[in-house]
C-alpha cells in the first residue's frame, strides 16, 4: 500500500510538473516570437538574420528549455510503472 500511494504522489507531481512546463513554455515562446516579429524570408540574408536573432533570443531558449522538461516529465509518465510492485 506504501508503494502505490508513493507511486501516486510522484505520478501526480510529474502531471503538475508538466502543466506548470507547458504554460510557462508557450508563454515564453509567444513573447520571444512576438519580440522577433513577423517573420518573411524571402533572402537567405533575411532568413539568416531571423535565425540569429532566434537561437540568441534568451526568451526562446527559457521557452525550449520549459517544453524539453514537459516532453521530459511526459516521456517519464507514459514509460513509468502504472502498478506498484
Amino acid at each position: 500500500m506504501a508503494s502505490e500511494r508513493r507511486l501516486r504522489i510522484k505520478t501526480l507531481v510529474m502531471v503538475l510538473a508538466m502543466v506548470l512546463c507547458a504554460n510557462a513554455g508557450d508563454l515564453m515562446l509567444n513573447r520571444g516570437m512576438s519580440a522577433i516579429g513577423a517573420v518573411r524570408p524571402y533572402k537567405p540574408s533575411v532568413s539568416r538574420r531571423l535565425f540569429r536573432l532566434t537561437v540568441a533570443s534568451g526568451t526562446i531558449l527559457i521557452a525550449i528549455f520549459f517544453l524539453t522538461v514537459l516532453h521530459a516529465s511526459y516521456m517519464t509518465v507514459l514509460t513509468g510503472r502504472t502498478t506498484a510492485t
